[in-house]
């Protein structure tokens, strides 16, 4: 099983957009202008990145390393999980 790294892009949004209403993604997408299906993998993945992008426009970074370590968040991994599943 590889190494996948993840982070959440709705703790993201917490640190980034403080004080909203709702994170909800249909909310954050209405506020921000972007056009999203709600509940359609594809929709909901690049709905999210262009969060990430709005995000690091705020925080005027250039990489995602940079802007998790602006936004105080740590990036994930799941490599354990499969160990999970294995008898």
């Amino acid at each position: 099983m590889p190494e996948l790294g993840y982070f959440c892009t709705c703790t993201l949004a917490r640190r980034t957009w403080q004080g909203l209403e709702s994170y909800a993604l249909t909310a954050l997408a209405q506020k921000f202008g972007i056009v999203y299906c709600a509940h359609n993998a594809l929709e909901d993945a690049m709905t999210c990145a262009q969060l990430v992008q709005l995000s690091a426009e705020k925080f005027n970074r250039t990489n995602i390393a940079e802007l998790l370590a602006a936004a105080g968040i740590q990036m994930s991994t799941l490599s354990n999980y499969g160990r999970a599943f294995k008898r």
